[in-house]
Parts: C-alpha cells; sequence; structure tokens
C-alpha cells in the first residue's frame, strides 16, 4: 500500500504541515483494533474495506449498465450520463488500485474527527476547530502513533492545532505551479456527482482547494472569510479564483469588503474572480469597493 503523506505535493488530499499518514501501516492498525465494538473501530474498518467507495462503484456500474440498454444507449442525454459513470467508475476504480482496496478519504476523514477538525466552526470572520478531544480521540490517537499510522510533533490532542494559513503558505512554497485558489471543492469532486464534476474540473487544476467541512477532500479546511487564510497569500500570487459553493456566502457576510479586497490583492494583474452564480448588482458595487473594475455575468477582472 502506497505511504501517503496527505499534502497537496504527493497525494493532493488532505492537509500539511501538521502531521502524515503512512498508509502502509493501515493494515498493521487495523489488526490491532481487532474487534473492537466502539463506533471509531467500525468506522477505520469500513474504511479500509472501501465500503463507501466500493458501494459507489456498484451504483454506478448499475446506471451505466441502464444507460447501454438498445434504445437508450442512442439518446443524447443518456450517452452524456453514460460518459460521466464511466468516468466515475474509472476515478473510483483508481483509487482503490493505488491504496489496495482502501478508502483514503473516508480514512482520513476519521482522522480529523479524532483530532477535531472535521468541520470548522466559523461564527463571522472567527475561527476555530471544532473541541472534540474526548477519552476515545486521545486513545485512537496514541494507537495510531503506536501503529506508525500517523506522525506528527505533537504527543497528546491537546497540544494539536490547525493553521489553515500556515497550510496555504506551505503549499505555494513547495508547489510553485499553483496558480488558483477555488472554494467550496475538494478532490472527491472526481468521485462524487457534485456541482463542478463535469463542469469545471479545469478550475481544480494547478489549484488549492478549500472547503468548510473535510466531506470533500480539500486541501485546507477553511472559512472563506478566515483573514489569516488570506494574510498568507502572497500579493498577485494567483491568476484565478474561483467560488463554487453555489450560493451567495462570499457576499452575504460581514466580512466581504475584507475577503474580496484580499481576493484583489492576491490576483495578478488580469486576474480573474469567478462566481458560482450570476452576480447581483449589490455585488458588483461591493467587488468595485474592493477595486475590480470589469465584469462579466460571472466574472471579475483586475486591471
Amino acid at each position: 500500500m502506497n505511504q501517503t503523506r496527505l499534502s497537496y505535493a504527493s497525494s493532493g488530499i488532505g492537509i500539511s504541515g501538521h502531521y502524515e499518514l503512512n498508509m502502509e501501516k493501515l493494515d498493521d492498525l487495523i489488526k490491532k483494533i481487532g474487534n473492537s465494538q466502539d463506533p471509531l473501530a467500525e468506522k477505520l474498518h469500513d474504511a479500509a474495506s472501501g465500503k463507501k467507495l466500493k458501494t459507489q462503484l456498484a451504483i454506478e456500474r448499475e446506471a451505466l449498465s441502464k444507460l447501454s440498454l438498445p434504445g437508450v444507449a442512442e439518446i443524447d442525454i443518456c450517452k452524456e450520463t453514460a460518459a460521466i459513470c464511466e468516468k466515475t467508475i474509472h476515478n473510483i476504480m483508481e483509487i482503490l488500485e493505488t491504496f489496495c482496496g482502501a478508502d483514503p478519504y473516508t480514512i482520513q476523514s476519521i482522522v480529523h474527527q479524532i483530532l477535531g477538525i472535521s468541520k470548522i466552526e466559523n461564527h463571522g470572520c472567527e475561527f476555530a476547530i471544532s473541541e472534540v478531544k474526548n477519552e476515545l480521540n486521545q486513545q485512537y490517537f496514541n494507537l495510531m502513533i503506536e501503529m506508525g499510522f500517523l506522525k506528527t510533533s505533537v504527543s497528546s490532542l491537546s497540544e494539536f492545532t490547525y493553521n489553515p494559513g500556515l497550510i496555504a503558505k506551505e503549499l505555494l512554497e513547495v508547489n510553485s505551479e499553483i496558480e488558483k485558489l477555488v472554494f467550496g471543492c475538494g478532490v472527491l469532486t472526481k468521485t462524487y456527482y457534485t456541482s463542478c464534476f463535469w463542469q469545471a474540473q479545469q478550475d481544480h487544476e494547478k489549484a488549492i482547494l478549500v472547503d468548510i467541512t473535510d466531506s470533500l477532500a480539500p486541501h485546507i479546511i477553511s472559512c472563506m472569510h478566515n483573514l489569516d487564510l488570506w494574510k498568507s497569500i502572497p500579493d498577485e500570487r494567483l491568476s484565478n479564483v474561483h467560488d463554487h459553493t453555489q450560493g451567495y456566502f462570499l457576499f452575504d457576510n460581514e466580512q466581504t469588503i475584507h475577503t474580496l479586497k484580499e481576493i484583489y490583492r492576491t490576483l495578478k494583474k488580469e486576474g480573474c474572480f469567478e462566481s458560482s452564480l450570476n452576480l447581483r448588482p449589490n455585488d458588483i458595487e461591493k467587488l468595485k469597493e474592493a477595486g475590480f473594475t470589469r465584469f462579466e455575468r460571472k466574472f471579475a477582472y483586475k486591471s
């Protein structure tokens, strides 16, 4: 099984700077857990066997079979849907083959749950990790370190901190090819039907993917209005910033102007911000206040 450092540079999943997961040690960890009946043990067993991905794989294969029936396969919309199913099947099989049948994204999510960072608690622009530091989590934290599955410099969950800005800084320094930042997406948009599965995958190339939860396996878990995240990005570092959240969360927040000014600052000249929805008149006024001067439907450009 591949050893995986959860960072942009190697696997493209998860976070960097605070811990690494050695997937070669997953089997040893599962054997050590044995037949424990606690909730985390059950989740880890299911993830190690790839249960979620294999269930999705079966669903996609069944759908493809129905879409391939005579009289159906010739219909244009069915052809398009069948192509999506084929792509999804390919992506899932590639993941299962790479990780010897395990589901690395669900495993990562369980680790995040143990560490207390699976969901960001956002109040305005304040940032905090969930305080889920119970005894069971500490036991699994210790066990993962003991088995060599989890590598971290801290010895207790109480010492663990999560800094999105530091992670973004590291990713940008290590990966000079990064030129985009995308909100509301993660690596799993290649595997499941999402708003940008078939229409915006090109936005994800050479990009940092940011989302408020770890459900889509983003590179960074953070609120889009977290100024610590933005402060870590140098002036004119990005060519594009994409909002894939399918809502007006960027524009309908008390921190909107501050965030838009940060987007403008980090974009290169002629750089582009793209909203997931058409810009409303009030959105354009806010973008003008931030410095943008040219607008087209969903796009704002830096002159």
